[in-house]
């Protein structure tokens, strides 16, 4: 009889610690893909040959669409310029960044010929703004540099320029 309580309690015991060890969470079965982080990149946007015609053009892997925009010839190495207004519209240049993820900051280089509120930098969201670089504050007239700064929560598609007069000379994503 006593043999028969002996396996019991032991029965009873094991099947215990069993199903407590089977409910214990094991995080190492969990397979995470690793997210690769954004590898900064600096597109260059001199000597593209964009005319004033609206175009889109690709550099470096980048998408770019552009409104009444000009750059200088390869051998001046300028820039792209947006000084070409038509029935009070600014020109424009746009960044598509939708296939690119985790981008913090965003540093334009930049030669503003403008007055206050004359060039607008708009970080944007599937059309929504999400930042907006819009006065002299933050783009002094003369050369300078616009900073986009993102949470990591942020996610941007494109990145849109827009001036009556400011040379834009190359885009860093970090």
């Amino acid at each position: 009889m006593k043999t028969y309580r002996f396996l019991k309690l032991f029965f009873i015991s094991s099947l215990s610690f069993i199903l407590m060890a089977g409910s214990c969470s094991n995080d190492d079965d969990t397979i995470t893909p690793e997210v690769e982080p954004f590898t900064p990149v600096t597109i260059n946007l001199d000597g593209l040959g964009i005319d004033v015609d609206d175009t889109s053009f690709t550099t470096q892997g980048f998408d770019f669409t552009t409104y009444r925009a000009v750059s200088t010839d390869a051998y001046t190495n300028n820039g792209i310029i947006l000084a070409y207004p038509q029935d009070g519209n600014p020109s424009t240049m746009e960044l598509d960044l939708s296939g690119v993820n985790g981008i913090s900051k965003i540093t334009i280089p930049l030669f503003n010929n403008c007055g206050d509120g004359c060039t607008v930098i708009q970080a944007l969201n599937n059309n929504e703004a999400i930042q907006i670089i819009d006065n002299n504050d933050e783009l002094p007239i003369g050369a300078t540099q616009a900073i986009i700064n993102l949470s990591s929560n942020q996610t941007i598609t494109s990145l849109k320029m827009e001036s009556f007069e400011t040379t834009f000379y190359s885009i860093t994503l970090e």
